[in-house]
């Protein structure tokens, strides 16, 4: 026995399941939306096949069951200005779960998207906005924090909601409620096997719509879970419903970019999910034919950011190839409950395709021609465009290795500037400390010289002053000596002639004495006035030189003078080299100026380099965009008779000269390039 029927199984009477009984006023129908993983473009789905039924005059409720990875309501935001401030007041799905619940009518949201899409979306049926309701019933997050949200998910005990509450019953009495308001509900439902998918698989549906892409995991996931939506049926059927149908879609289809392959993986996809289609396909139709119709291509532009086609492109819904051509086949077999016949009278996107394979081989092959021819003309610009660089990147850098040049010979003449005018100054230094200083030495020699003179001469006036007073004590001594002789002679008288003569010897002797004293005393004065002579004249001399010397420093003081003039040029020599270092330094940023200008131009080349590419990538994009253009002639080809057939020859032509346009415009791009270079 399963989860689900192992707890309605042990839950009390009045917590079963009740019988829906009969109504003659026809209800409205449950259809969950399930997927075995995530990233099939289930929300997606729902999203735009609740705004096209809803578009068909019909009242539509969505209820996004996925609780743990919650947000149908971003696809709605970004058409509907006030749905955010109306959601944040709204309880969620989460709010039903509670031991006391909200009332799901407090959970309601509407969803509007304006008259002019809706109409476009009705079509000849007419837009009739009186019938026709979108609401939302969010999971919750969107009212509350994100941390009390997850908390309240994360709290869910299902062994006790199911045994004790009797979820099972509560939700079977408001799907009561919602099929007597709505036309339609459409359940977002969990992925995977989990208790909350059982009860948007088991307990709600009349109708679950199962989405798959091609790998194993998915195809082998849904056919399991349809086991076991039946097992669950079977052990606990619910009474006075209609057999639970089943309808597998096939989404994110590479079948237009990769034919055989997915050929291969639908084939594999039929066999396995066979029995999902016996109750409603008519046994003349193999599940592969069916899955012809009943897919949705994948399109790289829908898979950014939550995307709602059928209300920014309403238009493509005539074109059996796009997605929402897809999606409004699957709405056509929703209001019609399954009934195949509503999609025999439809293009077959499956058949046109073969024809358009075809086609689109022979478009490859001028495709593929003219990207050869243009991949040639490519590689010859963009050799010349290699060519021209590199002359211009040569001549760049024979310029940069010239400024380089003649920013070392300026840096060298600047240092040899500086040295000389350094050694200038240290030789002038140099030489006015040697002269100030042997001007000092001889200055101290001459005072020394003129102190010595000067002593000299003192001594000999000195000396001729005591000559002088020797002299005049001589001849008073003289004098005295000869009146004391005679006085004696007079005194004693001469007893002899001998005597006498004895005497007078002795008087001349003395005599001789006293003036040989007096000739020494002379000759010494004689001395000693030639040596204050020869003092007058060292004086005399002294005075000379000093005279000299004053000549020399009044000669030192003008060569000081000329010497603070040539410090003065030096000083204006050493402003010159500074104006020159100036010089040599905007020269030098010149120089870094040009570099960078240099290396600007090496990456514009660079860059007019990849818009080359750019271009070319343009190109291809164009001839895309042609193909696409053709695919959808191809399209419009296959859905008309012969007689009417002439616009889509007009529509042929169109595209032919849009192509051709796009492949001119490519090349006067690629000229003006070629010209920029």
């Amino acid at each position: 026995m399963s989860i689900v029927a192992n707890r309605f199984a042990s839950a009390p009477d009045d917590l079963m399941v009740p019988e829906e009984k009969p109504d003659p006023v026809k209800r409205g129908k449950v259809f969950t939306f399930y997927s075995f993983k995530g990233g099939v473009g289930r929300s997606m789905a729902m999203a735009n096949i609740a705004v096209l039924v809803a578009a068909a005059g019909k009242k539509v409720l969505m209820v996004d069951f996925d609780l743990e990875a919650p947000g149908l309501e971003h696809f709605f935001l970004p058409h509907d200005g006030d749905l955010a401030k109306t959601l944040s007041g709204t309880s969620g799905v989460i709010d039903l779960l509670q031991p006391e619940p909200a009332d799901w009518r407090q959970c309601i949201a509407n969803v509007r998207i304006d008259d002019k899409t809706m109409a476009a979306l009705a079509g000849k049926d007419g837009y009739q906005p009186q019938a026709t309701r979108l609401d939302i019933m969010h999971s919750g997050k969107a009212s509350r924090p994100h941390e009390k949200y997850a908390a309240q998910v994360q709290a869910l005990d299902w062994t006790r909601l199911y045994k004790e509450i009797g979820i099972g019953t509560r939700f079977a009495e408001l799907r009561a409620e919602w099929i007597e308001d709505y036309d339609f509900v459409f359940v977002d439902s969990r992925t995977g096997v989990t208790d909350i998918g059982d009860l948007c698989t088991v307990v709600l549906p009349d109708r679950l719509v199962m989405l798959f892409v091609t790998n194993h995991q998915n195809i082998n996931g849904i056919g399991d879970m349809y086991d076991r939506v039946l097992e669950e049926h079977a052990e606990q059927p619910i009474p006075q419903r209609d057999k639970l149908k089943v309808l597998p879609v096939l989404s994110r289809d590479e079948f237009y970019s990769e034919d055989t392959l997915s050929r291969e993986w639908r084939k594999k996809a039929a066999d396995r999910l066979r029995p999902l289609f016996r109750d409603w396909l008519p046994e003349s139709l193999d599940p592969l034919q069916a899955m012809q119709k009943i897919f949705v291509p994948y399109f790289a532009i829908w898979s950014f950011g939550e995307a709602l086609p059928v209300v920014t492109n309403p238009e493509d819904i005539a074109n059996p190839s796009r997605i929402n051509a897809a999606y409004s086949r699957i709405k056509h077999l929703i209001l019609d409950d399954l009934d195949w016949s509503i999609l025999d009278a439809m293009a077959d996107p499956g058949e046109a395709a073969s024809a358009r394979v075809a086609q689109r081989e022979e478009l490859d092959r001028e495709r593929d021609k003219l990207l050869f021819e243009m991949e040639q003309e490519r590689r010859t610009m963009l050799e010349e465009a290699y060519a021209r660089e590199a002359e211009r990147q040569r001549e760049q850098e024979e310029l940069a290795d010239r400024l380089r040049v003649e920013m070392a010979e300026k840096d060298a003449e600047r240092h040899r500037a500086e040295e000389e005018q350094a050694r200038l100054m240290q030789a002038a230094e140099d030489r006015y400390e040697k002269r100030i200083q042997a001007l000092i030495e001889q200055d101290a020699a001459q005072g020394e010289k003129f102190q010595e003179a000067l002593s000299r001469s003192n001594d000999a006036l000195e000396l001729e002053t005591k000559a002088r007073s020797s002299r005049s004590k001589i001849n008073n001594v003289l004098l005295l000596g000869a009146a004391g002789i005679a006085a004696f002679l007079t005194y004693r008288g001469f007893q002899t002639e001998s005597d006498a003569a004895l005497a007078i010897d002795a008087a001349n002797q003395a005599r001789l004495q006293a003036e040989e004293r007096a000739t020494n005393a002379e000759d010494r004065a004689a001395a000693a006035e030639r040596e204050v002579t020869l003092q007058r004249e060292l004086a005399e001399k002294f005075d000379a030189d000093l005279r000299k010397s004053l000549a020399d420093y009044d000669r030192i003081a003008q060569q000081l003078e000329a010497a603070n003039a040539s410090l003065e040029q030096l000083r204006a020599d050493q402003t010159a080299a500074a104006e020159v270092m100036a010089e040599l330094r905007s020269a030098r940023k010149f120089a870094e100026e040009e570099l960078d200008r240099v290396a600007k131009q090496l990456e514009t080349a660079s860059t007019q380099r990849q818009g080359i590419i750019d271009q070319v990538t343009e190109a291809r994009a164009a001839l895309q965009r042609v193909q696409g253009e053709l695919d959808t002639i191809q399209s419009s080809l296959t859905s008309l008779k012969l007689p009417s057939a002439w616009p889509a020859f007009g529509t042929v032509e169109k595209a032919l000269r849009s192509a051709k346009s796009a492949t001119d415009t490519f090349v006067g791009r690629l000229e003006a390039i070629e010209k920029s270079q």
